[in-house]
């Protein structure tokens, strides 16, 4: 990040969840609530919240240590406990969550154990090889537990009522402001090394409006359906060309020819992650280009 203010980045979606709730992000990728979550901002830039795993029992053990010196938008240090509340809050609450996390192997929040302070272990009911690298992708959003109990209550004991419109993630953005259904705004967290400090997310169902918006300056990004339902209309050659990116096939979330990216020039960086849906912490300083 440089000293210089930076203007907006401006994102056009088609859809944007009624809630945020960290439970449900797997369910609702375009939304981007996810970058509060993944990648996680460690002391020398974006890092894994994860140092070593060790596995066994043919692979249905995994002892995991955590990486030191994470932290979360509210302060507070990446810790054992935060990896507990997190899984056993997925497996309390259920939704798609929770089924990724039993499709992984685990049966349930028994099967998160707290070792010490940097140190959990997984225990799988069958062998999966592949469990390291579901913890390694971020697919898994990890809460700073300190700060979401203390918006808990003996009513709430998850914070679902406070997490349906606000973060409290390790990711290198934070949720600043929410208008379910509608719109989202994102702020990085100080320090870390970001291509812009606010990020604005606004609903846009039409894609031929929201394509134009990009090509008129209203927007910087459009993530929309496509490339069939937009493709003719998205001008890739030219004065004021723009460039196009598939980010999902058209077997992916949005169950209607895929998602594509539309953005003017100078963007680059993007990738598409099922958690965070674009992953904005990798995006290169120059993704600021318009005002």
């Amino acid at each position: 990040m440089t000293d210089a203010a930076m203007p907006p980045l401006r994102i056009a979606t088609a859809a944007i969840p009624d809630a945020i709730d960290p439970a449900a992000l797997l369910g609702s990728p375009a939304s981007l609530a996810g970058n509060a979550y993944w990648p996680v901002f460690g002391p020398h830039g974006l890092a894994s919240a994860w140092e070593a795993f060790e596995a066994a029992d043919d692979g249905r053990t995994f002892t995991a240590l955590l990486a030191p010196g994470v932290y979360s938008a509210g302060g507070e240090l990446l810790a054992s406990d935060d990896i507990v509340w997190s899984w056993s809050r997925a497996f309390a609450l259920g939704g798609p969550l929770e089924a990724r996390l039993r499709a992984a192997g685990l049966a349930g929040f028994e099967g998160v154990e707290y070792v010490n302070r940097q140190t959990v272990r997984f225990r799988l009911g069958r062998s999966n090889e592949d469990f390291e690298q579901l913890l390694r992708a971020g697919e898994v959003p990890l809460i700073d537990s300190k700060t979401a109990r203390r918006r808990a209550s003996t009513a709430d004991l998850w914070a679902r009522d406070w997490l349906r419109s606000n973060s409290a993630g390790f990711g290198a953005y934070a949720v600043a402001r929410f208008a379910p259904g509608e719109r989202l705004v994102l702020n990085g967290v100080p320090g870390s090394a970001l291509a812009c400090d606010e990020v604005i997310v606004e609903r846009q169902t039409d894609p031929v409006a929201a394509i134009r918006g990009v090509a008129g300056g209203d927007y910087d990004l459009a993530i929309s359906a496509g490339p069939a339902s937009v493709g003719t209309s998205i001008p890739t050659a030219g004065a004021g060309a723009l460039q196009v990116q598939e980010l999902t096939p058209a077997s992916g979330p949005a169950g209607d020819g895929g998602l594509v990216l539309v953005s003017r020039g100078g963007l680059t960086g993007f990738q598409w992650q099922p958690l965070a849906g674009v992953a904005l912490a990798l995006l290169q300083p120059a993704a600021t280009t318009g005002g």
